[in-house]
């Protein structure tokens, strides 16, 4: 599927918008200190194609649900049936207004404002969570007192602790900007824009809600992350030698593939996620089956961020 991006990626670099963003994302994930370039287009370009289609399912509950514009909702509806992820994005929105309340924060007769003494907003983390409270019956999507454990970012937590316990100062703040780096920031929303409408262009479709940048980047940015999650596990299978059969998909739980295991090396040791290890990532991806019915509909576009 993604041959002829590989092959036309280095000729074409200019019409790539986030390539060193995602290659600082790459770094932060577990990959090389020195990301390929060739690897960040390629993921650059299964980004895009994912979120062409995040958009169109979202125009899909736009008319279902009569709204004219592509809003927080329809894209908290497309991830509901994934409690784990729903609780992750829950809990980036609400260290991300945190965050917002604390700058907007003033002192007062030389005083900090306490954070409970602030005016509510009615900020992305509090609409997504009054809308999962309108369509979640059982009461666990909101749930936030009881939430589940997140395997996957618990190993990138654990992968990253372990990559900043190696690292002099100097290189640790390197991969802290690393950390940081996402697809949409308070300096570059207008890029974010710009890019999603290079590929976005349908003037009939729906319009997408300024609002909803901040899950559109959240989404690119996890798609990146399990780029890398799945990528790492093509070498770790790689390094032991296991028979690759086709059709034959990922098993986070099993031992000895997980990526947390992949990444036991100094970052500065292993070589960079190539784009052939990329794309057999995303042949497994595709034709993972979950279920026995799977492989009767092997043609179903996955969406790896939900």
């Amino acid at each position: 599927m993604y041959t002829n991006s590989i092959r036309q990626n280095e000729k074409y670099a200019e019409k790539y918008w986030y390539t060193e963003e995602i290659r600082l994302m790459m770094y932060a994930f577990g990959d090389n200190q020195f990301p390929l370039h060739s690897s960040a287009y390629l993921i650059e370009d299964i980004v895009k194609e994912q979120l062409h289609h995040i958009l169109c399912k979202a125009v899909e509950v736009c008319d279902l649900r009569g709204t004219k514009a592509i809003q927080l909702e329809e894209l908290i509806f497309l991830m509901r049936k994934n409690r784990v992820k729903i609780h992750r994005l829950l809990r980036y929105l609400r260290v991300k207004d945190m965050r917002n309340v604390n700058e907007d924060s003033v002192n007062v007769d030389g005083g900090s404002v306490p954070l409970e003494g602030l005016k509510q907003k009615n900020t992305e983390y509090q609409t997504c969570l009054s809308f999962l409270k309108k369509i979640d019956n059982t009461g666990e999507l909101t749930d936030m007192n009881y939430q589940p454990f997140d395997k996957i970012m618990y190993e990138r937590n654990m992968r990253a602790d372990r990559t900043a316990q190696i690292l002099d100062e100097a290189n640790y703040m390197i991969f802290t900007q690393a950390r940081r780096a996402s697809f949409v920031h308070s300096k570059n929303a207008e890029k974010f824009t710009d890019w999603l409408q290079s590929f976005w262009k349908s003037p009939e479709s729906p319009k997408i809600h300024a609002k909803s940048n901040i899950i559109l980047g959240y989404l690119s940015r996890e798609t990146v992350a399990e780029i890398v999650d799945l990528a790492m596990l093509v070498r770790k299978d790689a390094s032991v030698n296991l028979v690759d059969t086709p059709g034959r998909g990922f098993s986070r739980s099993s031992p000895g593939t997980s990526a947390d295991s992949a990444s036991n090396q100094s970052v500065f040791v292993n070589p960079p996620i190539t784009p052939d290890e990329i794309m057999e990532a995303m042949r497994r991806f595709w034709f993972q089956q979950t279920s026995p019915w799977d492989s009767t509909n092997s043609k179903k576009f996955r969406i790896l961020a939900f």
